[in-house]
């Protein structure tokens, strides 16, 4: 068995031996082919180098020829560049020396004949200075009207009535107050006051728009009569409507106003109202009888008047100026039963009110009425008077 395995050994080694000859001899093979692929490519890139050198070397030659000649050129313009350095200097040196011997010009702009003779325009220059001052003037004054402006007030003249006024008498006719009679003086006529105040009865726009606060202060210091009033003055009934009417106009269970005259007219009774009419009720029959009237012929009291009896429509206004003057209006002689109406009708104007729901409150009014609260009302769809606030704060 050892014999055995032994030949086969000897067997393989014999066979690997000869494999690795052919394959030795087969690699040496191939190496010698690349050997000799590589020596073919050696010589093909020997003879390219050649082929190139012997190009490069005639281009070499014919550069070596040109560079030469480029050297002669610059040796040969070397002297010749000293001599143009040296004749240059010397030009320069002639140049400056001639410059010095004579004067420099130069011409900016040619001379121009003039037309006519230069003289100074007297009459040109002193308008211009006179332009000039006025203008500064002007300027001047805008200024000083700019800083100093005051806000002019707005001229508010007071319809005094045709009974005796506050002031004192002057040739036998009633005067208005000082400051009241030189508003009303400017731009009339010199007739007598009661004339004037007719006029100025029948103008609304006379007539001073009192303020809400205003109002408030007046109830506050207002007698009970001239309390009263105010308060029927404040719902549209005209001082003369007031001083006439009479506790039976006065329906409680319906809550309403009858007005009679030459507008009648029906009026809502709100409970401020009527609590100041139920206080001059009460105040009895001692007060039926106004100043002048003589006895109620139908034994009605007369509302207006309250607990003071024999109180006239002048009477009530000067009752009215001492509450305004008791609570520190400003003017308090313009605050008058006109002015008062007056404020109440602007009130509902200003809230869009149509002219015909403003007449079913105040009567029948003027062209120049209806003109001045149409231009009271704002922009926009007219209320009516079911739609509007019919009571004042003042009032409430």
């Amino acid at each position: 068995a050892n014999q055995l395995r032994l030949a086969e050994l000897e067997r393989q080694i014999a066979a690997q031996k000869s494999a690795s000859v052919q394959t030795a001899s087969s690699d040496q093979q191939a190496g010698l082919a690349d050997a000799r692929e590589e020596l073919n490519a050696s010589r093909e890139s020997v003879k390219r180098l050649q082929a190139q050198a012997g190009a490069s070397r005639g281009a070499l030659q014919q550069f070596s020829g040109r560079f030469n000649e480029y050297r002669g050129l610059t040796a040969e313009l070397a002297p010749l560049e000293a001599m143009l350095r040296d004749a240059s200097q010397r030009k320069e040196r002639l140049e400056a020396g001639e410059a010095a011997r004579r004067p420099s010009v130069q011409v900016l702009e040619p001379a121009i004949v003039p037309r006519e003779a230069w003289q100074p325009q007297y009459t040109r220059d002193a308008a211009l200075v006179l332009a000039g001052a006025l203008v500064a003037a002007l300027l001047a004054m805008w200024l000083v009207e700019l800083f100093n402006r005051e806000e002019a007030m707005p001229t508010m003249v007071v319809a005094q009535p045709a009974y005796p006024s506050f002031g004192h008498e002057v040739n036998g006719q009633p005067a208005l107050p000082h400051n009241r009679a030189m508003a009303l003086g400017q731009g009339r006529s010199t007739s007598p006051p009661h004339h004037q105040n007719a006029a100025l009865l029948e103008a609304p726009g006379a007539q001073r728009e009192l303020l809400q606060e205003e109002l408030s202060l007046i109830l506050h210091n207002a007698s009970p009569p001239v309390r009263l009033l105010v308060h029927l003055l404040l719902r549209g009934v005209s001082p003369q409507e007031a001083v006439a009417l009479k506790a039976g106009d006065v329906d409680f269970k319906t809550d309403v106003l009858h007005i009679a005259g030459d507008s009648p007219r029906d009026l809502v009774v709100d409970a401020a109202l009527a609590a100041q009419i139920a206080l001059a009720v009460a105040a009895g029959p001692a007060v039926a009888v106004a100043a002048g009237d003589g006895p109620s012929t139908d034994g009605r009291a007369q509302l207006a008047h309250g607990p003071s009896s024999n109180a006239s429509l002048p009477d009530l206004s000067t009752e009215l100026l001492y509450a305004a003057h008791d609570a520190a209006i400003d003017q308090p002689a313009e605050v008058t039963p006109d002015a008062l109406r007056h404020s109440y009708a602007a009130f509902l104007a200003r809230q869009g009110i149509r002219l015909s729901d403003l007449a079913r409150v105040l009567g029948k009014l003027t062209p120049e009425q209806a003109t001045l609260y149409s231009g009271m009302s704002p922009p926009g769809t007219r209320l009516g008077l079911e739609a509007l606030d019919r009571l004042m704060p003042a009032v409430r």
